[in-house]
């Protein structure tokens, strides 16, 4: 089942990570967070898609690190539950882009969590996001 996702990817992403940019968007009637795989061009799309054709190693590590590392996250995200964690909604193909889908939080990310907070016990918020219990 597609998404209904709207978002604006000609406008200024509101965040930028290391491999994807977030903008703020609408699906189902609710403001959402799409994090977009960053896809340089419509041609590297294009190789990215095709890299499953027997080509050589370079050519399939340079256009499938990425699609790997977006997969990697959707599998992290989706396994994590924690208060503080956003639950990922889902996964979506707009255009040319890979999307993860969240709920929109006007307070920022966790980035931005930890600049206002230094002294944040970073060790407890990461144990407790996989269920891990801390022994002191």
């Amino acid at each position: 089942m597609a998404i209904p996702l709207c978002y604006d990817p000609m406008a200024t992403p509101q965040y930028h990570g290391g491999f994807a940019d977030v903008w703020k968007g609408r699906c189902c009637d609710q403001e959402v967070a799409a994090k977009a795989l960053r896809v340089y061009s419509t041609s590297d799309f294009g190789r990215i898609r095709k890299a499953s054709h027997p080509r050589p190693v370079a050519f399939i590590n340079k256009f499938t690190a990425p699609i790997q590392r977006f997969c990697k996250e959707v599998v992290t995200w989706k396994a994590l539950r924690h208060p503080n964690v956003l639950p990922l909604l889902g996964v979506t193909m707009t255009g040319s882009r890979f999307v993860m889908v969240s709920e929109w939080m006007e307070n920022g990310n966790i980035n931005e969590f930890l600049k206002a907070h230094t002294d944040a016990n970073r060790l407890e918020l990461v144990c407790f996001s996989f269920g891990v219990r801390i022994f002191t």
